[in-house]
């Protein structure tokens, strides 16, 4: 089979079948990108239609896992944009060791590289053991990866470029090395993590948090959702709290909600006190 094209009629069905596999809702997502995933991933597993598909996530738990893991959008590179990680330093870091307890969340941690990538850089700035860190995904194959530590040695390259283009107190090596053809993090970084199996749209988030880094995944959404998450997000925040987008993301269709910009090119915004 080459090639599978959904009928919108489909490719509900689908979707209400996820929901119905597992509680999770992919209606509001980029329906052409999503349309185009799904498609992709019925033919690379040689499903003969929507009906088959379906009944496989139903019927099957541990597809059902694997498809959440593989539906995941990954983040392509440790310290990606590295003047946004700059800037998130001498921005938001500096505000945030001036707090009692500081809190922070990653509501969609994916792959794990930038969850990687705020932990050490909270570790060189002296603010790791005085944080808390909270990371989330719909995925438990996803956490279950990043707390393992390994990831392509391909990726060793960018990761290496990056990092010490921001990190020059400590070499590469106190947090990155080579083992079995893989590149692995130090997980003593993640020791004091709390990774919750929840996702943004509908998971329960206790209390209010200082910062939330929710990078590069606004543009996985339609307009409406993301205007529904920006709020959630909104809501969650501390007074003055602050948020980083994706420098391709903005709240430019948000202007109801009171953020000041921190650094326009950067996207990151914090949270008005009126």
């Amino acid at each position: 089979m080459n090639s599978i094209k959904l009928k919108i009629s489909e490719y509900k069905n689908i979707i209400q079948g996820i929901f119905d596999a597992g509680g999770v809702d992919f209606s509001e997502y980029s329906l052409c990108s999503m349309k185009r995933r799904l498609e992709q991933k019925m033919v690379s597993e040689k499903f003969s239609d929507a009906d088959e598909f379906i009944a496989n996530l139903k019927s099957n738990p541990k597809y059902f896992e694997q498809f959440l893991f593989d539906m995941s959008v990954p983040v392509t590179d440790f310290f990606r944009d590295t003047d946004t990680w700059k800037a998130i330093r001498n921005q938001v870091f500096s505000k945030l060791e001036k707090k009692e307890s500081p809190r922070i969340l990653i509501p969609e941690c994916s792959s794990g590289e930038d969850l990687y990538s705020l932990l050490i850089l909270l570790k060189e700035s002296n603010l790791l053991d005085f944080v808390e860190v909270e990371a989330c995904d719909i995925s438990k194959k996803n956490i279950e990866k990043i707390q393992k530590g390994l990831y392509t040695l391909k990726s060793i390259e960018a990761a290496g470029r990056n990092y010490n283009e921001i990190i020059t107190t400590m070499p590469f090596t106190e947090y990155f090395y080579e083992k079995n053809n893989d590149l692995v993090v130090n997980t003593n970084l993640i020791e004091k993590v709390i990774f919750r199996v929840q996702n943004l749209q509908a998971g329960v988030f206790e209390g209010y948090y200082d910062y939330i880094l929710y990078r590069n995944r606004l543009i996985y959404y339609n307009p409406q959702m993301q205007s529904k998450l920006l709020r959630k997000i909104y809501n969650m925040l501390h007074k003055s709290g602050y948020l980083s987008l994706g420098v391709g993301e903005n709240l430019n269709l948000h202007s109801d909600l009171k953020f000041t910009v921190v650094d326009k090119n950067e996207k990151i915004f914090k949270k008005s006190r009126f």
